[in-house]
């Protein structure tokens, strides 16, 4: 519209200010884009992590069991009030 009222240099100025603010804005998108990308990649590991630690806990659980079982009973046998009194 500008260049067609004879107004070049305006028309330019605001084809200038166009460019730009499309490139950053595609800049931006692109930053946004890498830092989603980021996250995802952060949230993928974390998640593999937490399940090789609950792997190895329920193993650990699973294979010592009995031992466990064995020290409760330990403590329930402890913590009892056995009077050895004859009667």
């Amino acid at each position: 519209m500008l260049s067609e009222q004879g107004n070049a240099s305006g028309a330019y100025s605001y084809a200038v200010q166009s460019i730009n603010l499309s490139t950053q804005v595609a800049v931006a998108a692109e930053a946004l884009g890498n830092e989603a990308q980021n996250a995802s990649s952060y949230r993928t590991i974390l998640a593999y992590i937490i399940a090789i630690v609950a792997a190895v806990f329920s193993t650990v659980a699973v294979l010592e069991s009995n031992r466990i079982w064995r020290i409760v009973g330990r403590r329930r046998l402890l913590k009892a009030k056995i009077d050895y009194r004859e009667r």
